[in-house]
């Protein structure tokens, strides 16, 4: 059945193959239906969360165990990871309980309940977040440029990366879209931050293969961002050997981009910073970068983070395979004869 964000498009559908909440076409405002699973506000065309309060009360009336915590988290249906960080909190948590051992059906210590209850009363501020559906605004006009970021994060918790489109019309106004982010735990066998990095890396190429897949926009231009040097360094390499886990990721990344794609972006301005270490609901909707952008990208390129130097790698990097040196002697002359006159 059909449902749409325009009542002139509703008219015009036969009274049979409307959605049963567009019946009657004189109501206020148009109803909250769901699209792919997502709750979609027909009226405001923005992506929204109902009774989260609701559930909330739901969750907190259940049993405080390892098994509850991971049907709950996993209850939240977010493909394109607008709340990732928030989830991400709770899968830390989880994380842990697995590397202490806890028991599925044991009641959890009382640090990790309080821990718990604090993300559980988090959930009902969902209400307040609301996602436009449209990467393009109304009022914006004719696009003259297309360009699609992508950042990536790496850290002890977790790596993650963020994409967004930016879109600049004939007036040269610029608008910052959301378009997709993922996050995910890191190992409970520690591997090091350069490898984490190097994994987010891995995730940006492949959600950027999936955007330019899915999307009616023509990209004028892909941009990708690190704030790890360890990655540029890798990536323009081009004598030193890699081992296995580094060398298959770099060539991942090769294969979908060229290293005159990546820059660089410090720390404190890379979204997907929140992907990697988590973020607090109040956080989120306080700071809205992880939904909106970087505020440079609002600017024009001028402005944006200047490229470091990126030094070559040391021979001693723990990144590099270490090559095997074989040494030989080389005898001259007739060794048996030597052989001969050496013993009696």
């Amino acid at each position: 059945k059909w449902l749409s964000n325009d009542r002139k498009v509703l008219e015009k559908v036969p009274m049979s193959e409307r959605a049963d909440s567009v019946k009657d076409l004189d109501a206020e405002s148009l109803p909250t239906g769901s699209a792919l699973g997502l709750k979609w506000n027909a009226e405001t065309d923005k992506f929204v969360w109902l009774d989260p309060q609701k559930t909330s009360t739901l969750m907190r009336s259940k049993p405080t165990t390892r098994r509850t915590i991971l049907s709950i988290v996993y209850s939240l249906f977010d493909p394109l990871g607008f709340i990732a960080p928030y989830v991400m909190k709770a899968k830390l948590l989880m994380q842990m309980l697995c590397r202490m051992k806890f028991d599925w059906d044991s009641p959890l210590s009382q640090e990790h309940g309080d821990q718990w209850h604090r993300w559980i009363e988090d959930l009902p501020k969902l209400q307040g977040l609301q996602v436009d559906r449209c990467y393009k605004p109304e009022d914006f006009g004719v696009v003259q440029n297309t360009q699609l970021h992508i950042f990536s994060d790496g850290s002890r918790a977790g790596y993650g990366s963020v994409a967004y489109l930016r879109l600049v019309n004939d007036n040269k106004r610029i608008h910052c879209a959301f378009v997709i982010g993922k996050a995910r735990l890191a190992p409970i066998r520690e591997i090091t931050i350069p490898k984490l990095e190097l994994s987010a890396a891995v995730i940006s190429v492949k959600l950027s293969k999936i955007v330019r897949e899915e999307l009616e926009f023509k990209l004028d231009k892909v941009v990708y961002w690190t704030d790890s040097t360890s990655v540029l360094k890798c990536l323009n390499n081009e004598t030193k050997r890699f081992h296995t886990f580094e060398s298959n990721r770099i060539t991942t990344i090769r294969n979908e981009s060229s290293v005159a794609q990546w820059r660089y972006v410090p720390s404190e301005e890379n979204p997907a910073d929140d992907a990697s270490k988590g973020l607090k609901l109040t956080s989120m909707l306080r700071n809205t970068r992880w939904l909106n952008g970087p505020d440079f990208l609002r600017k024009e390129e001028e402005f944006w983070p200047q490229m470091v130097a990126v030094p070559p790698l040391a021979d001693n990097d723990p990144e590099i395979r270490q090559e095997s040196q074989v040494y030989a002697n080389v005898a001259k002359g007739n060794i048996l004869d030597e052989i001969i006159q050496h013993y009696s």
